[in-house]
């Protein structure tokens, strides 16, 4: 059902031919997410902005395309995948779950999965969360350094200094506002608003037109030319 969303990694059919059935999917010639190009130069900040933002929308699509909110359970970086045109594409969807008609949440093994983004629902937007901090900080499966306020005190100090190579002055704010967000959607704060995926993209969208009005024509062909192989 997913496969026609364009930051999906299209699913093409199921081999049987194993001791467990192995999905088969599109060739993604870039490979999986890293945090720099195949010629080991780290990615600038418009890339990661729009990595975030694709996958962003490949979520919110999976939680309101459907008659239920499905939950995917499995956003990480292994997951995220790169075609040949550098598009980002979320897959594996084997721990996906839907939320009953009428519910926020559901117990599954008993845990409780839930359409807001709180950690102890271990959500999709817990993970989501965690994904890009570990892309700003520069570090995949990061321990943190700090929680809540402490964390978000320590933004200076634990991001990952590459991602300024090359970008504006403007880009120190989008970086500090995504940074927030995926605070926000970890939701180190107790009594926050709880953000919908639709919340989330939206945001991103409004964090990437700041880049587009206060950047130059030369750092947008930037972001269009970045090379995400491996």
């Amino acid at each position: 059902m997913m496969s026609s969303h364009k930051n999906v990694l299209k699913l093409l059919g199921c081999c049987v031919e194993f001791y467990k059935p192995v999905l088969v999917c599109e060739l993604a010639e870039k490979g999986p997410l890293k945090l720099e190009d195949m010629d080991g130069t780290p990615l600038p900040w418009s890339a990661r902005l729009k990595i975030g933002k694709d996958i962003a929308n490949a979520v919110a699509y999976l939680h309101t395309a459907f008659p239920r909110v499905i939950i995917n359970r499995d956003v990480r970086p292994q997951n995220i995948f790169f075609d040949e045109d550098g598009t980002a594409k979320l897959s594996s969807f084997c721990l996906s779950i839907s939320i009953p008609e009428g519910e926020s949440s559901v117990y599954d093994d008993k845990v409780v999965y839930g359409v807001s983004v709180d950690p102890e629902y271990n959500g999709t937007g817990g993970e989501l969360g965690l994904t890009w901090l570990s892309a700003i900080i520069g570090e995949f499966g990061f321990p943190f350094p700090g929680c809540g306020e402490e964390l978000a005190d320590q933004f200076m100090y634990v991001i990952d200094s590459n991602i300024w190579n090359g970008e504006s002055e403007a880009s120190a704010v989008q970086v500090e506002t995504f940074f927030g967000l995926a605070l926000r959607c970890i939701r180190f704060w107790p009594g926050q608003d709880v953000l919908t995926m639709i919340d989330v993209a939206k945001e991103l969208k409004g964090i990437e037109e700041l880049f587009k009005a206060s950047s130059s024509e030369q750092d947008k062909e930037q972001i269009d030319q970045v090379n995400y192989s491996v």
